[in-house]
């Protein structure tokens, strides 16, 4: 070693002195072989002696480079490449460098391309087969991660690339338990919360994980409980609910029957409160409506539903008097009936839903004197009582006199409105057509 030092020492005083008999181009051959044999600093030294010859300033960096690199100063290695790129291999090395750095930074897959595009230059082949033998490693490393943090779906997409390395598959168990637990503990924080139903469902999609069994079982019971206190106090309003949770509870006790009689009490009332807005038909009731004075059914149209009271009108005027006997018409009920119903006369702003207020007289008001047109179409009460006390009355034409008529007139119509409870009464048929008016 002292002696190649000596030897370049002395070819360098020679240079710079000139002292020496041989030319620049021996010298220039020299500093290649010294660069052939790897001395790349001596080279250097050489190179950069021999100023601009050839392509002295070219070698004198690349030579730099490529010691630096020796020596593990990749950063001044990858400044003197780039300082002549791509003179000589200088890209090929840049390409080495950026390939380590990625491989460094974690991103394998980056690196890996960048040695393959390097071939057989230096250790590419090597580098590149050792990174792709990093990859499981560095992928389950970041499952155990995801893992660690609770991100079991995301550990779980990771591990799914690797369906036969024996860790990969412990993992994946691990992953399993880790999910169940977590969808275990999410059921029964519901179950906590006192939210059964979404509870029942949680616990269900769990099967045989853990006691899931029988926490289904725990549900059912709470959602049973808590139905058979609503069912004592049941109404239109909450029918709907209370069965569509005996229907998810199946053979469970008593839950078909409670479901049976619900659906007999509500179904129908359900479909006529949903069917409102559509001023569907009801039968209820009877009044006499012929000549005879014989009762007969009789058939009204809703006006609407507010909560579990629907208000119902007669399609006819079924009688005639003054205020105070339209305020007291006395149609024959069941038991049943008269429990759920309640008569009033109806005002202008219920009866803004109808479109025509026209109305014909049964022959049983006609043969009490109620006052009508030649065509059958009558006068009645409206509930409005005016500034003056005197109440609408809708005229045969369907206009409403607002100037109104004393409450002891006599002969006017009476076409009463009943408000009829949902709730204590069960329609069970029809379609709410003319036709087929609820029953």
């Amino acid at each position: 070693m002292k002696r190649i030092i000596t030897l370049t020492l002395c070819l360098v005083f020679c240079l710079t002195a000139g002292g020496c008999m041989a030319s620049n181009q021996d010298y220039y051959e020299q500093a290649q072989r010294y660069l052939g044999a790897g001395d790349y600093q001596t080279a250097a030294k050489l190179f950069e002696q021999l100023g601009g010859y050839q392509e002295s300033t070219e070698y004198a960096l690349y030579a730099a480079g490529l010691y630096a690199l020796q020596t593990g100063d990749t950063e001044l290695a990858r400044r003197s490449f780039r300082q002549v790129e791509p003179f000589q291999n200088s890209g090929r090395y840049l390409t080495y460098l950026n390939a380590a750095s990625k491989a460094a930074e974690d991103d394998i897959e980056h690196a890996i391309m960048l040695f393959d595009s390097l071939g057989a230059f230096l250790d590419s082949p090597y580098q590149a087969e050792w990174l792709r033998a990093r990859i499981p490693e560095r992928d389950l490393a970041r499952a155990q991660a995801f893992m660690d943090a609770g991100q079991w779906e995301e550990a779980q997409a990771i591990l799914n690339g690797y369906p036969d390395l024996a860790r990969a598959q412990e993992l994946s168990r691990q992953c399993r338990d880790g999910l169940s637990q977590e969808a275990y503990d999410g059921a029964a924080s519901l179950y906590a919360q006192g939210q059964y139903d979404e509870a029942l469902t949680a616990f269900e999609a769990l099967g045989d994980t853990l006691d899931a069994q029988a926490r289904v079982l725990a549900c059912r019971s709470a959602i049973y409980r808590q139905a058979e206190r609503d069912y004592a106090a049941v109404s239109l309003s909450t029918a709907e609910e209370l069965m569509s949770r005996y229907a998810s509870l199946g053979n469970y006790l008593e839950s078909p029957e409670r479901l049976d009689e619900l659906s007999r009490r509500y179904t129908v009332n359900l479909i006529l409160r949903n069917q409102a807005d559509r001023l569907p038909y009801v039968v209820f009731g009877s009044y006499p409506v012929g000549e005879s004075g014989q009762p007969q059914p009789l058939q009204w149209q809703v006006l609407g539903v507010e909560g579990d009271t629907a208000a119902l009108l007669s399609t006819q005027v079924l009688d005639a008097g003054d205020l105070a006997t339209a305020t007291d018409l006395a149609l024959t009920l069941t038991p049943e009936e008269e429990a759920a119903a309640n008569l009033a006369l109806p005002d202008q702003e219920q009866l803004s839903v109808l479109d025509d207020l026209t109305c014909s007289a049964t022959p049983y008001a006609l043969a009490q004197g109620v006052r009508h047109h030649s065509d059958g179409r009558a006068w009645w009460w409206l509930n409005d009582i005016l500034p003056s006390g005197r109440h609408a009355m809708v005229w045969y034409n369907g206009t409403v006199l607002d100037t109104g008529v004393a409450p002891e007139t006599e002969a006017v119509g009476i076409r009463p409105l009943l408000y009829l409870n949902l709730s204590r009464y069960a329609l069970t048929q029809g379609s709410g057509s003319p036709e087929d008016p609820f029953r």
